[in-house]
């Protein structure tokens, strides 16, 4: 921009400097993970037109999830059908990749009343958990397995959940 004096000469010139590296870098990095969100949705819609049941497709995504989200171990919970209304649902294990085995017990039968699972099912609404040592809802056996953080999501439709997905990482996140 010309600086000008009172009567209108020109005297110099002002030019501002803005470091645009860091904001380069952040839309790089958002365009990263929406190319590999593409990749995996392409990878789950794939895996769904050849799958013949609903478990060999779990089976088939699981491992594409957790690789998506360098994940140590995940898990696919569904919720069973009842007739009966008045008893609290039950939440069976679909699929998991890299559980110990006592976690694969403990999460083989799960109720919609457990302290990691009932938040999920009644607000429909993701769960990170930063940190599972310091969390009062996180099981000793899931403690046990070394897990320094772990994100559950609700699988759901119309308002109704069908299941969740979890992660969980032996890194920090």
């Amino acid at each position: 921009s010309p600086l000008l004096d009172s009567n209108g000469h020109q005297f110099g010139r002002l030019i501002v400097w803005k470091d645009i590296t860091e904001s380069k870098r952040i839309e790089e990095a958002r365009q990263l993970a929406r190319d590999e969100m593409f990749m995996l949705l392409h990878s789950i819609s794939n895996a769904a037109s050849r799958a013949a049941n609903i478990d060999e497709f779990l089976e088939d995504t699981i491992y594409q999830i957790v690789f998506s989200f360098k994940s140590q171990a995940s898990v696919v919970l569904l919720v069973e059908e009842s007739v009966n209304t008045s008893e609290p649902k039950r939440l069976t294990l679909a699929a998991q990749h890299g559980l110990p085995p006592k976690l694969v017990q403990d999460f083989s039968m799960l109720s919609e009343r457990d302290s990691l699972v009932s938040s999920i099912i009644k607000n429909i609404r993701p769960s990170w958990i930063p940190d599972p040592f310091i969390s009062s809802e996180v099981q000793d056996s899931i403690k046990e397995a070394g897990f320094k953080s772990m994100l559950l999501v609700p699988i759901f439709v119309q308002h109704q959940v069908l299941g969740i997905i979890g992660l969980a990482r032996t890194e920090s996140p």
